[in-house]
């Protein structure tokens, strides 16, 4: 089994009326670790609603998503709280950045709410950001860097509490091209490190430095393509 199933996963909107609008139908597709995958759809395709299932923001859903050979349906709440700052780490678009706080305390808030020691949690923070080229940058506040900067920090975040899977939701929309390249070859270096990477994008540039492209349309999967590990420059 995959470290991450979804099995016949299932989703609709009620308009009010007693009619429902299917958004996903029947998404049955599995993730191991050490993949980069991305979801590649056009807007309204379903591709950011299996997301938000994946990363139990959402449970309003039939099917069932299967975890390490564990089951999302059986957590209850404080468990899928955990689940949600522990196995997975989250990257925006907009990179949802707190702007009254520096890079370093906006990495270690995540980090607050686990037994981590204070000390720990700012060693820590300072040795992803270190990693991702902000050493520099500790003590700024978002407004004072760049988008590539402030996505850097983003997922510098996602990482400070070594989730098993990054979820990153159009990582690149809001970047020009240079520093999407920049934040492709990260997200790619993190999947080499063991974790799941998957990029929700409706860009086949972006999804192009994937290992592997789920492509969704009108809420199923219509293509899934292995590619090779190598990245475009």
């Amino acid at each position: 089994m995959s470290y991450l199933q979804l099995h016949h996963i299932a989703k609709s909107y009620s308009l009010g009326n007693k009619e429902r609008v299917p958004v996903l139908h029947d998404i049955t597709v599995g993730f191991e670790r050490g993949e980069f995958v991305s979801i590649l759809g056009e807007s309204g395709s379903g591709k950011s609603t299996l997301m938000n299932i994946i990363g139990g923001m959402d449970q309003d859903y039939t099917g069932d998503v299967m975890i390490d050979g564990g089951t999302l349906r059986q957590k209850k709440e404080k468990q899928l709280d955990d689940y949600r700052k522990l196995k997975i780490g989250f990257i925006f678009q907009n990179f949802n950045l707190i702007s009254h706080l520096s890079v370093l305390d906006n990495v270690t808030l995540t980090m607050q709410m686990t037994d981590v020691p204070r000390l720990e949690r700012i060693a820590k923070a300072k040795q992803i950001l270190t990693d991702l080229g902000l050493s520099e940058h500790l003590h700024k506040r978002p407004s004072q860097l760049s988008g590539g900067q402030k996505q850097r920090v983003a997922i510098a975040r996602a990482l400070s509490n070594d989730p098993d899977i990054i979820l990153a939701d159009e990582p690149t929309g809001a970047l020009d091209k240079k520093n999407s390249t920049q934040i492709m070859h990260i997200l790619d270096d993190i999947a080499k490190q063991g974790k799941l990477v998957i990029a929700v994008t409706h860009s086949q540039s972006v999804a192009d430095y994937s290992t592997r492209v789920i492509t969704m349309e009108d809420g199923k999967i219509v293509q899934e393509d292995i590619k090779k590990r190598s990245l475009p420059v």
